[in-house]
């Protein structure tokens, strides 16, 4: 954990200490889901990585810190928010298809379901 002091010395105030969490925790594990999930061939493990994913990322928006630029916020939860967005549709759509494949819904003319979910 980082502090860092937001002090203006030249008027003479301090403010609270900004602190920082580790990049060895959050971040560090929704990159190394990121990276295993291009890995995955099957179905179910890639669907169990979308949810993993998804609940990391919603647990790092409840414990992310930032100081007082309102700026930084913004674009980082824009960011990250379309793409939790992008990996929940597509975790929908995986789950749509593993229940299609289980009730062979799927031929060689309907097939639009498994090929939006690449």
């Amino acid at each position: 954990m980082h502090v860092l002091s937001n002090r203006d010395d030249s008027k003479g105030q301090s403010n609270l200490p900004v602190i920082l969490s580790s990049c060895n925790k959050i971040p560090l594990s929704n990159t190394f889901t990121l990276i295993t999930s291009g890995f995955c061939i099957t179905l179910l493990p890639t669907i169990l990585i979308g949810l993993y994913f998804s609940i990391i990322q919603i647990f790092e928006y409840k414990n992310a810190y930032f100081c007082n630029l309102w700026i930084i916020q913004f674009f980082f939860f824009l960011s990250t928010g379309f793409h939790g967005i992008y990996v929940l549709i597509g975790t929908f759509i995986l789950i749509i298809s593993l229940i299609r494949i289980y009730y062979f819904h799927f031929s060689l003319i309907h097939r639009t379901n498994s090929e939006l979910s690449i």
